[in-house]
């Protein structure tokens, strides 16, 4: 049979280029992995278009993926989602897609809507930010990592 697991992985060197999320994308391309979708959250704390409104990047992404990701959020969470675009790039999803891997990332808000404190000493969790609303995005991790066995 066929092996299917959940596995987490933490990056290094995103901002430098996607450093640590591309060479591991290239080693999986390499040996040939079956990896039937990745998740890529990224930010999730500041809800910039509202609670539960999440952005969905379109680019450099897969649109089957997201496409399935539209329902399981039906199903289980129950955000609005906006579709949005970084327009490059912008995270480690990019390198699974540019490796030929389904990815999509949900995201914290519309990319214009996103935190404007980023990477700046005022980057603090403060009364800004919604632990309800990072908590939507367990709640998708958890969701799909439970149903992606099955296929989308």
């Amino acid at each position: 049979g066929v092996q299917t697991c959940a596995l987490p992985i933490w990056y290094a060197g995103e901002e430098s280029g996607l450093l640590g999320s591309a060479e591991i994308a290239r080693d999986y391309a390499a040996r040939k992995k079956n990896v039937v979708g990745v998740l890529q959250l990224d930010m999730t704390l500041f809800p910039g278009d509202g609670e539960f409104v999440l952005g969905s990047m379109t680019d450099f992404a897969s649109p089957a993926l997201r496409r399935w990701f539209g329902e399981l959020n039906q199903t289980y969470i129950g955000g609005r989602i906006v579709e949005d675009r970084c327009g490059y790039g912008c995270s480690d999803h990019a390198s699974w897609h540019r490796q030929g891997f389904p990815a999509i990332m949900p995201f914290e808000a519309s990319f214009d809507r996103m935190f404007p404190d980023l990477h700046t000493t005022r980057d603090v969790v403060d009364e800004r930010s919604s632990f309800r609303h990072s908590a939507m995005f367990s709640k998708i991790a958890l969701a799909f990592a439970m149903e992606l066995g099955g296929g989308y």
